[in-house]
């Protein structure tokens, strides 16, 4: 990343904060009524191997990003379709994930602003971390997480009154269909979204592969979101699925301590700002990133800001309202997604790993 460097406790902040993201405030599993748990240990289970596949992939090529070894397998003309692929997908989820903020501000917050600003702010923002690069991105992760996993263990704290383990049973009364149905669209959505650190970091030379911060911090992410999935459970029952618009928001919405604490939503708005603010940058980097391979350009910042534009732009028209944001990540996403998760990452592996052994081969092989 262009000599720029981050500490594995700096990666371990950005995935908790990016695998949180919008998911706290959109929600996970929306198939599944009280069985999203299970759903989400389910997609757990799978994202850790897959997670395991990005950083191999990084550990065989030292100092190279996903595009560069995009370029290495396939070669120039092929890497450069599956580089430009890979941008676009960068740059889809930063605007659709902009989208979910600027949904969630106009219809919980602000319903008379139009959409186009809080989408507008967000953007800039993004813009401007960006251009400051991952150094600076990851030292603003570092900071933001301990407040975010405060805020979000009172807010656990004051529920408690309000919870209801009767809400959690019966366990697989509709099968396990629709949990497994769920636990497909929580591994797309969020957990192996984070192929993209693999667009934005490299491994350095002689340093080992960032198993225990990447893997960690997926794990610590999964493990938030499962608490707070928990929460929404015990205090709305199977009347969360009947609520599919900001969950979190609806749940959190309900705690009444006297007349003292009261209003409490303002806490969930700040942790999905947070999320979606390093999400969001994240995606905008490796789009500039994926931009500057293709161009051939010494450096990403040139293009963070026409590319920043062009996502607030792309966010504030892609969808039509909330209903069809709501159907696009629950129904459709994981079916688009997981040729970028998934499919392609084990092709590269899988060649990368085949080459690396003919290559061994040759070389133990005694000279004639």
């Amino acid at each position: 990343m262009d000599q720029e460097r981050i500490t594995n406790h700096q990666l371990f902040s950005m995935v908790v904060l990016f695998v949180i993201g919008s998911s706290l405030i959109v929600g996970v599993a929306a198939q599944v009524e009280i069985d999203k748990w299970i759903a989400i240990l389910i997609a757990l289970a799978a994202a850790v191997p897959t997670l395991m596949v990005y950083i191999k992939l990084l550990s065989l090529f030292p100092g190279k990003n996903l595009f560069d070894i995009l370029f290495l397998i396939f070669g120039k003309w092929v890497g450069r379709l599956f580089v430009l692929l890979y941008t676009w997908y960068a740059f889809h989820l930063g605007a659709m994930v902009l989208r979910n903020f600027g949904e969630f501000v106009n219809m919980m917050a602000m319903p008379e602003t139009p959409m186009i600003m809080p989408i507008l702010l967000m953007g800039v923002s993004c813009i401007w971390i960006v251009k400051e690069g991952i150094e600076v991105l990851g030292r603003s992760a570092f900071f933001l997480l301990p407040i975010i996993v405060a805020i979000i263990f009172i807010v656990q704290l004051l529920c408690i009154p309000q919870l209801n383990l009767q809400f959690l049973t019966p366990i697989l009364a509709d099968g396990w269909e629709p949990v497994l149905e769920g636990a497909f669209s929580t591994f797309s959505f969020p957990f192996a979204e984070t192929v993209l650190f693999a667009a934005v970091l490299c491994c350095p030379a002689n340093k080992k592969a960032p198993y225990k911060p990447f893997l960690g911090g997926l794990i610590a992410g999964a493990f938030i979101i499962l608490t707070v999935t928990f929460r929404n459970l015990m205090v709305m029952g199977a009347t969360l699925k009947q609520s599919p618009y900001f969950p979190s928001y609806i749940a959190v919405g309900r705690i009444r301590i006297g007349d003292f604490l009261q209003r409490m939503e303002i806490t969930v708005s700040i942790v999905f700002v947070v999320g979606a603010f390093i999400k969001i940058s994240i995606c905008l980097l490796a789009a500039s990133t994926g931009v500057k391979k293709l161009a051939g350009l010494n450096h990403f910042r040139s293009v963070v800001m026409p590319i920043g534009i062009l996502m607030i732009l792309l966010a504030n028209g892609i969808y039509k309202n909330t209903i069809e944001m709501v159907k696009w990540a629950f129904d459709i996403y994981s079916y688009y997604a997981l040729p970028f998760q998934l499919f392609i990452p084990l092709v590269l592996l899988g060649i990368a790993l085949i080459s690396k052994h003919k290559k061994k081969k040759a070389n133990e092989q005694p000279s004639s």
